[in-house]
């Protein structure tokens, strides 16, 4: 039996004034609970499957107290909250392929009540812009309004990229802060990746 869970990330002004006591999201549990295995996921959809085994599953969005290890950490920190350990992406990716993962390693330094946005943008090599996607980090299985000080968060993100030529792209990725409606921390090495 499968049941799909859409989980909207438009509604802003929820997402500021979210009460995590009241807070008890359907993904959430879906994403967190062994009852439930995620089946795949492309942006902002996820297809969740009943999991009677109860074995370890893939997931969204993991929490830890200790750190995940990071291959390739290059720790940013923004408005002294969270920091963005590393993050994680193919470095070749098939043409034929479209769904392109990205894992993002957090740390949250302190409580927030911002729903700070993740900006990805594709870019040839020779300036061309193929891809573009906001989203809320941490996304509504676990929005920033509830994580805790000094947790550990491993977040996985399906991107659903168009058609695009072969040759080599600048994922270039930016972090911002909506209250403020400024960028905190645009990344200076950008990832590359082959297509």
């Amino acid at each position: 039996m499968f049941e799909m869970y859409q989980c909207s990330l438009l509604n802003r002004r929820w997402l500021l004034n979210a009460n995590p006591k009241k807070y008890i999201p359907k993904m959430a549990a879906l994403n967190f609970n062994d009852h439930w295995r995620l089946q795949e996921s492309i942006e902002d959809i996820a297809l969740y499957v009943k999991n009677p085994s109860r074995q370890k599953t893939d997931r969204l969005i993991e929490r830890s107290f200790n750190p995940f290890p990071v291959t390739n950490a290059h720790p940013w920190t923004f408005d002294n909250t969270i920091t963005l350990i590393g993050i994680k992406s193919p470095e070749n990716f098939p043409q034929k392929y479209r769904i392109f993962p990205v894992t993002m390693y957090w740390k949250c330094l302190r409580k927030t009540n911002t729903p700070y946005r993740v900006f990805i943008n594709i870019i040839s090599a020779d300036g061309v812009h193929y891809y573009s996607k906001r989203r809320v980090i941490g996304s509504m299985i676990y929005p920033m309004v509830l994580w805790r000080k000094d947790e550990y968060i491993k977040e996985s993100y399906f991107y659903l990229l168009p058609r695009m030529p072969q040759g080599k792209f600048i994922i270039d990725i930016s972090i911002y802060n909506p209250v403020r409606r400024k960028l905190v921390v645009e990344l200076e090495s950008n990832f590359i990746v082959s297509i």
